[in-house]
């Protein structure tokens, strides 16, 4: 039901007029979300502008919230003390087993086992189970299952900064 209307409702109309990252004044904004998929296990990894918004929203406490693949983004962001973002920080993403049984062959490298060499404490749930951890300001979900569960957490985190 909550996708139907998306795509029904104003929200994919509003999709559609997405601007660029590098047209956007992110200190304007009080979150960042990162959604999953494919591509960014490819367009992610080292890309310079996604890095510093993340380190910048991340360092502003702002929320800095990703889902399923999403958590790529969060590699290799170095923080203003030259500590990768995720070191020490409870996280999850889409896991090595469930990667193996979906798509392996389509991904440059295994996201949980990245995260983890960057000091990551990962948490793994069942496959394909809605799973999400929020570390401080900091949201992460284990999988598509795990969408609704990332903005939950979100708007609560949102919510209790605006009080």
């Amino acid at each position: 039901p909550a996708n139907l209307a998306f795509l029904t409702g104003k929200g994919w109309e509003t999709m559609q007029k997405a601007v660029k990252l590098s047209d956007v004044d992110v200190s304007k904004y009080d979150a960042v979300f990162v959604p999953g998929g494919l591509a960014p296990m490819v367009d992610m990894p080292e890309n310079e502008l996604l890095k510093k918004v993340i380190k910048e929203t991340y360092e502003r406490n702002a929320v800095v919230g990703a889902v399923c693949h999403g958590p790529v983004s969060l590699l290799n962001v170095k923080l203003s003390n030259g500590t990768y973002l995720v070191n020490g920080k409870n996280i999850t993403s889409f896991t090595d087993e469930e990667e193996r049984g979906y798509a392996i062959a389509d991904v440059p490298f295994l996201l949980e086992t990245a995260l983890t060499k960057q000091g990551a404490k990962f948490h793994a749930a069942a496959v394909w189970s809605d799973h999400s951890i929020a570390d401080g300001n900091l949201v992460t979900g284990q999988n598509p299952a795990s969408a609704k569960g990332v903005a939950e957490k979100m708007i609560v985190i949102l919510e209790s900064a605006a009080k």
